[in-house]
């Protein structure tokens, strides 16, 4: 038996107790069309956003960033992995944040962020190696509370 749309919608912000949320990841991680139907269901969100793509070299940030040091988890939706990866938040703005990892992420990829009880959904942006580890540049697509 396939997901739902609708609680794939649920499952990608954040807004399914963790019980469900084990249920549907340990679906995922067996079922192809339900990883596709996540995949076109991650792309219908950030259709409703937008995604702005500037030429390299030019000054990105439309906002100032925050310093932070708050820890907090990533989780690629697209390509969909059920693993988290443990992260600190270096920065954040209203559109993006900047992350430092012990392992790099994928320009491109489709990730959930969870910082306490906020989920973020972004898209990576890029990803360099920072001497202890890789610094992360997350575009903010969706924040659920």
């Amino acid at each position: 038996m396939h997901m739902h749309e609708q609680d794939l919608e649920l499952y990608v912000s954040g807004r399914l107790q963790p019980s469900e949320m084990s249920t549907v990841e340990s679906h995922l991680s067996a079922c192809g069309v339900c990883r596709h139907k996540l995949s076109e269901a991650v792309d219908a969100l950030t259709q409703t956003v937008g995604r702005g793509h500037q030429p390299a070299g030019k000054e990105r940030r439309r906002e100032p960033r925050i310093a932070t040091g708050e820890a907090g988890s990533v989780q690629s939706i697209v390509p969909f992995t059920n693993e988290s990866l443990e992260v600190q938040i270096l920065n954040v703005s209203r559109s993006g944040m900047q992350l430092q990892s012990t392992k790099s992420l994928d320009p491109g990829m489709m990730v959930k962020i969870r910082v306490k009880n906020v989920v973020a959904f972004g898209e990576v942006r890029y990803c360099s190696f920072a001497g202890i580890g890789y610094h992360i540049g997350i575009k903010i697509e969706n924040v659920y509370p």
